[in-house]
C-alpha cells in the first residue's frame, strides 16, 4: 500500500476562490471609492 509523503499543492478554483465575503468587501470598497473619488468636490463624493 502507497503511502503519500507529499501534501497536495493548494490548486486555484475560481468557482470557489472568487466569490468569498472579503473579496466581495473589498470590490465593494473599491467601487466606493472610485465612485467618490470622481465626486469629491461635492458632498455627494465626500458622503
Amino acid at each position: 500500500m502507497p503511502i503519500k509523503s507529499r501534501e497536495r499543492i493548494p490548486r486555484f478554483n475560481p468557482r470557489t476562490d472568487i466569490p468569498t465575503i472579503p473579496n466581495a468587501m473589498s470590490i465593494a470598497g473599491a467601487v466606493l471609492a472610485l465612485r467618490g473619488a470622481k465626486r469629491i468636490d461635492t458632498t455627494a463624493g465626500i458622503a
